[in-house]
């Protein structure tokens, strides 16, 4: 069996993710035993998956999914102005019955961080409310919020187009991790995500009951 995927989560309940038993990790795909870490000695459970661990403890892994893998086409619908600082719309997640409003509400707020590329001193990078699919609402599907959110802040730029579908997936390739789980979501995207942790690491981790 050639393992593609590789979930970056604790097994708990879950038929996918990853196990700590004995000072050993253990990786399970669809409920079977598929890899065994090769990292030498034992790793506190939140700094492993804080400082992304796994992708050396099962270096052969090309593609690593958080929570869920959904892979289905997405289609963002046209916003309405719900006040002068809030636009509000649907996201359609595979059909037309499988839908969540996203929201995007403009920051007036000073965050410290340079925007050269912006060509303004400061950035105030916008507040996303970027929803997950109804039947598959995995919090740890940090990676499809990212896709939600980009996609409908490109759309206001006329760089996704509005009521098409188009086909998304939440996998990530494993050289891409690193920068798609960032420590600092407004500087590498240029948005904050409701509900999320500024620091992506953290959030995986947070999302797993996994504090310091």
């Amino acid at each position: 069996m050639k393992l593609l995927i590789g979930f970056g989560n604790l097994k708990k309940n879950s038929p996918n993710g990853i196990e700590f038993r004995d000072g050993k990790r253990t990786l399970y795909f669809h409920g079977q035993a598929v890899a065994h870490g090769q990292l030498a000695g034992e790793f506190a459970p939140r700094d492993y998956f804080y400082n992304l661990r796994f992708l050396d403890d099962f270096p052969p892994i090309p593609h690593w999914a958080f929570g869920d893998a959904w892979t289905q086409r997405l289609k963002i619908g046209r916003p309405k102005r719900d006040n002068e600082d809030e636009l509000s719309g649907w996201v359609y997640f595979g059909d037309e019955d499988s839908k969540a409003v996203y929201v995007i509400t403009r920051a007036w707020d000073i965050y410290p961080v340079r925007a050269v590329e912006l060509g303004e001193p400061f950035s105030r990078p916008p507040w996303v409310h970027a929803p997950l699919p109804p039947l598959f609402n995995e919090p740890l599907n940090i990676p499809l919020r990212l896709i939600v959110a980009r996609a409908v802040l490109a759309a206001l730029d006329d760089n996704w187009p509005y009521d098409q579908w188009q086909l998304v997936t939440s996998l990530v390739e494993r050289e891409h991790v690193p920068q798609v789980l960032a420590s600092d979501v407004a500087i590498t995207y240029g948005f904050r995500l409701r509900g999320v942790p500024m620091d992506l690491r953290q959030a995986l981790c947070e999302f797993q009951g996994l504090r310091q």
